[in-house]
């Protein structure tokens, strides 16, 4: 918003940034911050004024209820670990445009307890298990409902190997023409999930030990991680380790690979 100054030997001036108070006659149709920006929330009639050394200076403002839509991002039911955080957005559509409204949006959520809002539209979830279901309104629309669980963080159990998608040991028995093959780590957490970590800068592959015959090698290179080699007969003890010392997170397996 503007607002101009009239002095009594005529000059006109923009006096906005020297404005001490702007105000609205009701807050839930508009708003006005301190910088005389006017956030518009609901359909109505306002009055908006702002005041600078004793003067006043008033407008009337009329909203309209042109919305046609509003929004929620994300739109689908989603879960949180306990304590994380998740930004949503909230758009609204009129005639004309869509505009992000997710600083002015009011938001519900129930029951109430178990995550908390911020004015800005960022979730964070408490300190328990639970869930909640939530609402963005604006301009007397409001969004779909969304469901958020809040949920125990999970954790790494073990590394798995894999040959094929088997972790029986031995892997085999091959034959000296089937080098190299490809071995496989996995990173199981508590809610069953698994992710490849086979070429991971965190997991390192080596021979452990050789339990008879000749021992193979295995690769701990780039793209060729997990490869393991061999020419002779034999039955080899291969080792990984994954080490993420940042997120505390150490795990090893091993798993025999049998040359006969």
């Amino acid at each position: 918003l503007r607002v101009d100054g009239t002095y009594d030997d005529g000059r006109t001036s923009n006096v906005s940034e020297l404005v001490t108070v702007w105000s609205s006659s009701d807050i839930a149709i508009a708003k006005i911050n301190g910088s005389g920006v006017l956030d518009t929330l609901d359909a109505g009639n306002v009055t908006l004024e702002a005041t600078y050394r004793g003067q006043v200076a008033s407008q009337a403002l009329v909203v309209s209820d042109s919305l046609t839509a509003i929004t929620l991002a994300p739109d689908a039911d989603f879960s949180l670990d306990i304590a994380a955080s998740k930004s949503l957005t909230v758009n609204v559509t009129d005639s004309s445009e869509t505009r992000n409204v997710s600083t002015i949006a009011n938001y519900t959520d129930n029951p109430t307890g178990v995550l908390t809002i911020d004015s800005s539209g960022v979730v964070t979830a408490g300190s328990a298990v639970g869930s909640t279901v939530i609402t963005a309104s604006c301009g007397g629309l409001t969004t779909s409902p969304v469901t958020v669980t809040v949920t125990e963080p999970k954790t790494v159990s073990e590394l798995i190997i894999r040959y094929e998608n088997a972790s029986t040991s031995p892997a085999g028995p091959f034959e000296t023409s089937d080098s190299p093959i490809e071995l496989r780590a996995f990173l199981r957490y508590s809610d069953a999930s698994e992710l490849d970590v086979t070429d991971s800068e965190f997991t390192d592959w080596s021979v452990r030990s050789t339990i008879s015959g000749s021992a193979a090698t295995i690769s701990n290179d780039g793209a060729d991680k997990g490869e393991v080699s061999f020419n002779q007969i034999g039955r080899t003890e291969i080792e990984a380790v994954y080490d993420d010392e940042n997120n505390n997170v150490y795990k090893e397996d091993t798993i025999d690979v049998l040359v006969e």
